[in-house]
């Protein structure tokens, strides 16, 4: 029986170790706002907005907090609309 409640604690420690990953403020992307939706912990969400004007050239503008504390993806390019 002790065996098993020590798996359990094991299991229920790493999803609390996991679960309680920071990743940490968001970097900005120029031209662009940040929505931090839920907050900066695995699992949470972020979304960028390319200001008026400007559009998205690459990159996500939806972002997810990993299990390894890092921001999914690659940030996203906002650049102007209109070239000159």
């Amino acid at each position: 029986m002790g065996s098993l409640l020590q798996n359990v604690q094991h299991i229920l420690f790493n999803v609390m170790t996991i679960s309680g990953k920071e990743c940490g403020e968001p970097p900005e992307v120029t031209n662009s706002t940040i929505d931090v939706n839920e907050g900066t912990l695995f699992g949470d969400r972020i979304s960028y907005s390319c200001d008026v004007g400007y559009e998205s050239l690459g990159g996500n503008l939806t972002r997810i907090c990993t299990e390894d504390g890092i921001w999914s993806g690659r940030m996203p390019v906002c650049s102007s609309e209109f070239c000159f």
